[in-house]
């Protein structure tokens, strides 16, 4: 990899040093980095963390452009190739950040780093791999024996992906729009049939609760990963996926399992919800509530109440509270602490948070109602698309929708270590 930064200093004093954050997920690294300034090797020293401060000799002075180069390799953690990977006949980022990040000054009153005006990524392939990735693609450039891809990337795409490989590819179209399949080997049409109807008509149910998730939609697409996944925690059945915009990644095991089996259709649906509550938007720090997985969960319900009415609705939120109770039961602290769980917590508490999320979600559309509570989340996914949300966002979308205070539901679900009292009286006689 290599990423090329020019960059203006928009403040009104001198930087000796500024902090970038690096690359880096529980399943992979980087290594062998090179950080050059202006051309030259950069002094550069670790920071606690995925950080390294770059240090300018001489500093860099207010209104002067400087250009940064990083170059690096991406190296797995585990057997479980996790959101990158690669293979001879294909690779992928899916992680969001695939990228360094530059931190905020640390100097008294500083601004800030402003907005990217525009990003530009160009991928050198062999002349048969098929790419996709963020932003609107130029006219592909033939070299020799190889191909290069140029996407330019919108302020509004921050999060950026990039899946590239030796694909079979396989286009159904249904009455809710096309499904792409890739594949590294060939698909049963009919299986990928009978998948595209069922994850097309999905999309277009998220679509009408959430909002459209982008101004040009593109097909769906469903895309084989090289090498094995690591199963969602969510997965009753242990099937791997991955998410990135419009698509799911699915491993080997789980196309051998089939495609359009249910365990694989319910990974690849709660998966496609995180176009929306994981790349349109993502939670802040430390949010209550708003955990991807809790909304993704959330969405899945929305699925199955949309094909089944209420009683499909009334089941899934059982499923719910029984898979919260079974994993606050195997770990006693699993729902105490007040704050969202970070990826090094235990399996349990992860899964707890996230089914109380969920949960909550539900409990807001009880009050809300439907409709309202549908136009408050697309209010904030539009106001917040690219950025962070927050529980405040949420909260006073609500209000602003229903005229009601949400300050006393917010506070009940975010101080209570179990679900509340009444929620459970509410759904008691459902079993899942």
């Amino acid at each position: 990899m290599r990423v090329t930064d020019q960059l203006q200093n928009i403040g009104d004093r001198s930087l000796p040093d500024a902090d970038v954050s690096l690359p880096e997920s529980p399943t992979f690294g980087i290594e062998k980095l090179n950080i050059l300034v202006d051309g030259r090797p950069a002094n550069v020293t670790s920071r606690p963390g995925a950080l390294v401060r770059v240090h300018f000799d001489p500093a860099w002075s207010p209104k002067q452009l400087r250009i940064v180069a990083f170059d690096y390799e991406y190296a797995s953690k585990s057997a479980a190739q996790g959101s990158a990977a690669g293979i001879d006949d294909a690779f992928y980022l899916v992680t969001g950040d695939a990228f360094p990040k530059w931190a905020a000054p640390a100097a008294p009153l500083a601004k800030g780093l402003s907005p990217f005006r525009k990003e530009q990524l160009d991928v050198t392939v062999p002349r048969e791999f098929s790419v996709i990735s963020a932003g609107l693609e130029e006219r592909p450039r033939k070299r020799e024996d190889a191909t290069i891809h140029r996407f330019q990337i919108s302020p509004a795409a921050s999060r950026v992906f990039l899946i590239a490989g030796r694909y079979h590819e396989q286009l159904v179209r249904t009455k809710n729009g096309d499904v792409t399949f890739w594949t590294l080997s060939g698909l049963d049409t009919q299986a990928a049939q009978a998948a595209a109807a069922w994850l097309a008509a999905t999309n277009a149910i998220f679509i009408q609760a959430f909002g459209p998730a982008a101004k040009n939609s593109r097909p769906l697409r469903i895309v084989e990963a090289p090498g094995a996944l690591p199963p969602l925690e969510e997965s009753d059945a242990g099937i791997a996926a991955l998410s990135f915009p419009e698509g799911v990644l699915l491993d080997t095991r789980s196309f051998a399992q089939g495609i359009a089996t249910e365990p694989v259709l319910a990974a690849a649906e709660y998966e496609l919800a995180q176009t929306w509550f994981g790349w349109l938007t993502s939670p802040g720090p430390g949010a209550v509530n708003l955990t991807a997985r809790g909304p993704c969960l959330f969405a899945t319900l929305v699925a199955a109440e949309a094909r089944g009415g209420e009683a499909a609705r009334r089941t899934q939120i059982a499923r719910f509270v029984a898979a919260y109770d079974q994993a606050k039961a195997s770990d006693g602290q699993a729902a105490a602490q007040a704050q969202a769980p970070s990826e090094d917590s235990t399996r349990e508490k992860r899964l707890a948070a996230a089914y109380k999320d969920a949960l909550f979600w539900v409990a807001l559309e009880d009050v809300a109602g439907k409709q309202n509570f549908e136009s408050a989340v697309q209010h904030v996914l539009n106001a917040r698309a690219g950025a962070d949300v927050l529980p405040e966002d949420l909260r006073s979308s609500l209000e602003a929708v229903t005229g009601r205070d949400f300050a006393g539901i917010f506070r009940n679900w975010d101080s209570q270590r179990d679900l509340p009292r009444d929620f459970r009286a509410r759904y008691s006689q459902v079993s899942p």
